[in-house]
């Protein structure tokens, strides 16, 4: 998402969104806070509901190095590697479960021409999981900031997930039709229902449907 610079910067420019949100870093000694946003919340448990946030909802992308208005002030080059491990740190110990991320280190301009360092983290929207934070709190994306989900919404969106779906029968979402061995299948076919996939009344794909061996993305592609 927002793959080249010149797209991101449109983006920073028209402000935070449902897919975009900005990270002002500020340093107090050694701890790592974020300018401009409530007190009394832990750092990790700030990025973690940034995290659970995307994830919960259709994905997006969070700029470090960027104030709430949309300044580029960027992270010294010296410390980023501190920022980027609480990054990672938290995806994987403050979200349940962990949340894979997609981190870059990308140069953006910032006042008068400037270059700054920033980090671009992307989180995709989750298929089969519906994330929360150490804190045990289920959050979503709604315009330019994060909520706490309602017990319905929570419920409407893991029966959307399929979150009581038995493992085996979830699809593999890279996986195309061409995965499954035609031939293979009509060995089992004949064998199981006596009869060839030429002579069913049901095409190829509606069996491999009524099987549940395939299903459609959000596409509409087997």
């Amino acid at each position: 998402m927002y793959d080249a610079i010149e797209d991101l910067l449109k983006e920073i420019r028209a402000g935070e969104d449902v897919h975009l949100d900005f990270k002002e870093v500020v340093f107090r000694g050694d701890r790592i806070h974020f300018a401009g946003e409530e007190g009394g919340v832990s750092t990790s448990e700030k990025i973690a509901k940034a995290l659970t946030c995307f994830a919960n909802t259709e994905g997006g992308v969070l700029i470090f190095g960027v104030t709430k208005n949309g300044e580029i002030i960027g992270i010294a080059a010296q410390k980023i590697d501190r920022v980027q491990e609480l990054i990672r740190n938290v995806a994987q110990n403050h979200c349940d479960p962990p949340i894979p991320l997609l981190l870059d280190r990308i140069i953006l301009p910032g006042r008068d021409g400037q270059e700054c360092l920033c980090l671009k983290v992307e989180v995709k929207k989750a298929q089969f999981h519906v994330h929360r934070t150490s804190g045990g709190h289920y959050y979503y994306r709604d315009v330019d900031s994060c909520h706490d989900m309602s017990p319905d919404h929570l419920g409407r969106l893991m029966a959307r997930r399929e979150i009581l779906v038995p493992f085996e029968e979830r699809p593999h979402l890279r996986a195309s039709l061409d995965a499954l061995s035609k031939s293979v299948f009509e060995q089992y076919h004949q064998k199981r229902y006596r009869r060839t996939l030429e002579q069913s009344e049901i095409t190829y794909d509606r069996l491999l449907r009524n099987l549940k061996l395939v299903e459609e993305d959000e596409a509409g592609t087997l």
